[in-house]
Protein backbone atom coordinates (compact mmCIF):
# COMPACT_ATOMS: atom_id res chain seq x y z
CA UNK A 1 0.00 0.00 0.00
CA UNK A 2 2.83 2.29 0.67
CA UNK A 3 4.01 1.63 -2.84
CA UNK A 4 0.62 2.67 -4.24
CA UNK A 5 0.64 5.79 -2.12
CA UNK A 6 4.13 6.61 -3.32
CA UNK A 7 3.15 6.06 -6.94
CA UNK A 8 0.11 8.16 -6.44
CA UNK A 9 2.19 10.91 -4.83
CA UNK A 10 4.69 10.69 -7.66
CA UNK A 11 1.89 10.97 -10.25
CA UNK A 12 0.31 13.83 -8.34
CA UNK A 13 3.72 15.52 -8.19
CA UNK A 14 4.28 14.94 -11.92
CA UNK A 15 0.81 16.23 -12.78
CA UNK A 16 1.23 19.22 -10.42
CA UNK A 17 4.65 19.95 -11.96
CA UNK A 18 3.21 19.77 -15.48
CA UNK A 19 0.34 22.06 -14.47
CA UNK A 20 2.75 24.45 -12.73
CA UNK A 21 5.12 24.49 -15.73
CA UNK A 22 2.19 25.05 -18.09
CA UNK A 23 0.84 27.89 -15.97
CA UNK A 24 4.33 29.40 -15.75
CA UNK A 25 4.73 29.13 -19.53
CA UNK A 26 1.39 30.87 -20.14
CA UNK A 27 2.14 33.55 -17.54
CA UNK A 28 5.57 34.27 -19.06
CA UNK A 29 4.09 34.33 -22.56
CA UNK A 30 1.34 36.71 -21.42
CA UNK A 31 3.90 38.98 -19.69
CA UNK A 32 5.98 39.09 -22.91
CA UNK A 33 2.85 39.85 -24.95
CA UNK A 34 1.97 42.68 -22.57
CA UNK A 35 5.51 44.04 -22.75
CA UNK A 36 5.34 43.92 -26.54
CA UNK A 37 1.97 45.70 -26.53
CA UNK A 38 3.31 48.37 -24.16
CA UNK A 39 6.39 48.84 -26.35
CA UNK A 40 4.14 49.20 -29.43
CA UNK A 41 1.97 51.74 -27.60
CA UNK A 42 5.06 53.69 -26.49
CA UNK A 43 6.37 53.72 -30.09
CA UNK A 44 2.96 54.89 -31.35
CA UNK A 45 2.89 57.60 -28.68
CA UNK A 46 6.40 58.75 -29.63
CA UNK A 47 5.41 58.83 -33.31
CA UNK A 48 2.28 60.82 -32.48
CA UNK A 49 4.30 63.27 -30.36
CA UNK A 50 6.75 63.68 -33.27
CA UNK A 51 3.83 64.22 -35.65
CA UNK A 52 2.24 66.74 -33.27
CA UNK A 53 5.57 68.58 -32.95
CA UNK A 54 5.99 68.54 -36.73
CA UNK A 55 2.47 69.89 -37.29
CA UNK A 56 3.00 72.54 -34.60
CA UNK A 57 6.34 73.52 -36.15
CA UNK A 58 4.73 73.63 -39.59
CA UNK A 59 2.00 75.94 -38.28
CA UNK A 60 4.58 78.21 -36.62
CA UNK A 61 6.69 78.40 -39.78
CA UNK A 62 3.68 79.15 -41.98
CA UNK A 63 2.15 81.71 -39.60
CA UNK A 64 2.00 85.14 -41.14
CA UNK A 65 3.05 83.95 -44.61
CA UNK A 66 -0.12 85.05 -46.32
CA UNK A 67 -3.73 84.31 -46.98
CA UNK A 68 -3.02 81.03 -48.80
CA UNK A 69 -1.69 79.46 -45.60
CA UNK A 70 -4.22 80.75 -43.10
CA UNK A 71 -7.21 78.83 -41.78
CA UNK A 72 -6.51 75.67 -43.78
CA UNK A 73 -6.36 72.12 -42.52
CA UNK A 74 -3.01 70.39 -42.07
CA UNK A 75 -3.69 68.15 -45.07
CA UNK A 76 -4.55 71.18 -47.23
CA UNK A 77 -1.37 72.89 -46.03
CA UNK A 78 0.66 69.81 -46.92
CA UNK A 79 -0.94 69.83 -50.39
CA UNK A 80 -0.03 73.49 -50.84
CA UNK A 81 3.57 72.86 -49.79
CA UNK A 82 3.82 69.81 -52.06
CA UNK A 83 2.60 71.92 -54.99
CA UNK A 84 5.06 74.71 -54.14
CA UNK A 85 7.96 72.25 -53.97
CA UNK A 86 7.18 70.28 -57.12
CA UNK A 87 5.25 72.40 -59.63
CA UNK A 88 7.11 74.37 -62.30
CA UNK A 89 8.15 77.78 -61.00
CA UNK A 90 6.27 79.69 -63.70
CA UNK A 91 2.98 78.22 -62.43
CA UNK A 92 3.67 79.50 -58.91
CA UNK A 93 4.61 83.13 -59.65
CA UNK A 94 2.11 85.94 -59.48
CA UNK A 95 2.72 89.67 -59.70
CA UNK A 96 1.42 91.72 -56.78
CA UNK A 97 1.13 95.48 -56.35
CA UNK A 98 0.11 98.11 -53.89
CA UNK A 99 -0.67 101.76 -54.27
CA UNK A 100 -0.91 104.12 -51.33
CA UNK A 101 -1.21 107.87 -50.91
CA UNK A 102 2.06 109.74 -50.68
CA UNK A 103 2.89 111.70 -47.57
CA UNK A 104 4.03 114.46 -49.96
CA UNK A 105 0.39 115.14 -50.77
CA UNK A 106 -1.07 116.16 -54.11
CA UNK A 107 -1.71 113.54 -56.77
CA UNK A 108 1.44 111.57 -55.99
CA UNK A 109 1.13 107.98 -54.85
CA UNK A 110 3.53 105.28 -53.76
CA UNK A 111 3.49 102.44 -56.31
CA UNK A 112 5.07 99.11 -55.37
CA UNK A 113 5.28 95.85 -57.33
CA UNK A 114 6.75 92.48 -56.34
CA UNK A 115 6.66 88.77 -57.06
CA UNK A 116 4.57 86.46 -54.97
CA UNK A 117 6.61 83.27 -55.07
CA UNK A 118 7.21 80.55 -52.45
CA UNK A 119 10.12 81.64 -50.28
CA UNK A 120 12.07 78.41 -50.78
CA UNK A 121 11.89 78.82 -54.57
CA UNK A 122 13.24 82.41 -54.69
CA UNK A 123 16.82 81.17 -55.06
CA UNK A 124 15.89 79.96 -58.55
CA UNK A 125 15.41 83.58 -59.64
CA UNK A 126 18.40 85.67 -60.68
CA UNK A 127 16.66 89.02 -61.25
CA UNK A 128 13.41 90.62 -62.35
CA UNK A 129 13.10 93.26 -65.08
CA UNK A 130 10.17 95.66 -64.87
CA UNK A 131 9.55 97.41 -68.22
CA UNK A 132 7.71 100.72 -67.94
CA UNK A 133 5.77 102.32 -70.77
CA UNK A 134 6.76 105.48 -72.69
CA UNK A 135 6.46 108.54 -70.52
CA UNK A 136 8.70 107.18 -67.80
CA UNK A 137 12.29 108.43 -67.78
CA UNK A 138 13.69 105.23 -66.25
CA UNK A 139 11.85 102.66 -68.40
CA UNK A 140 13.71 99.58 -67.12
CA UNK A 141 13.94 98.84 -63.41
CA UNK A 142 15.80 95.72 -62.25
CA UNK A 143 15.47 94.01 -58.88
CA UNK A 144 17.96 91.42 -57.67
CA UNK A 145 16.80 91.34 -54.05
CA UNK A 146 14.99 88.11 -53.12
CA UNK A 147 14.47 89.32 -49.53
CA UNK A 148 12.17 92.06 -50.87
CA UNK A 149 10.34 89.58 -53.13
CA UNK A 150 12.17 91.30 -56.02
CA UNK A 151 10.15 94.45 -55.43
CA UNK A 152 10.44 97.88 -57.00
CA UNK A 153 8.67 101.08 -56.10
CA UNK A 154 8.27 104.61 -57.27
CA UNK A 155 6.58 107.82 -56.28
CA UNK A 156 4.45 109.44 -58.94
CA UNK A 157 1.01 110.22 -60.22
CA UNK A 158 1.03 108.07 -63.36
CA UNK A 159 1.21 104.40 -64.11
CA UNK A 160 1.52 102.11 -67.10
CA UNK A 161 -1.76 100.54 -68.14
CA UNK A 162 0.13 97.25 -68.73
CA UNK A 163 3.70 96.48 -67.70
CA UNK A 164 5.91 93.75 -69.12
CA UNK A 165 7.80 91.87 -66.42
CA UNK A 166 10.64 89.46 -67.20
CA UNK A 167 11.78 87.01 -64.55
CA UNK A 168 15.29 85.79 -65.33
CA UNK A 169 16.09 82.43 -63.77
CA UNK A 170 19.52 81.22 -62.68
CA UNK A 171 19.08 78.28 -65.07
CA UNK A 172 19.06 80.75 -67.99
CA UNK A 173 15.33 80.68 -68.77
CA UNK A 174 13.07 83.74 -68.75
CA UNK A 175 9.47 83.85 -67.58
CA UNK A 176 7.46 86.77 -69.01
CA UNK A 177 4.35 88.18 -67.38
CA UNK A 178 2.18 91.20 -68.12
CA UNK A 179 0.71 93.15 -65.24
CA UNK A 180 -2.31 95.35 -65.80
CA UNK A 181 -2.48 98.31 -63.43
CA UNK A 182 -5.89 99.06 -64.93
CA UNK A 183 -7.18 95.65 -63.79
CA UNK A 184 -5.47 96.19 -60.45
CA UNK A 185 -7.27 99.53 -59.97
CA UNK A 186 -10.60 98.00 -60.93
CA UNK A 187 -10.15 95.42 -58.15
CA UNK A 188 -8.48 97.85 -55.71
CA UNK A 189 -9.72 101.41 -56.20
CA UNK A 190 -7.18 103.96 -54.96
CA UNK A 191 -8.08 106.00 -51.92
CA UNK A 192 -9.87 109.23 -52.73
CA UNK A 193 -11.27 108.06 -56.07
Amino acid sequence: MNKKKRERRVWIGVIASIILISISFFVIREINNRRSQIADLERDLARQKDLDRTEELLRLVMKGRGRNYENVSDSALMDILYKERTYPLDSLISIEASVSPSNKGGNNRNFTMWLDVPSFRKEEIKEVHYHFCPGFIDRLRISRDPSSQFSIGYLGYGYCPVMKIEILLNAGDTITRNFSYEEYFKANPPEGS
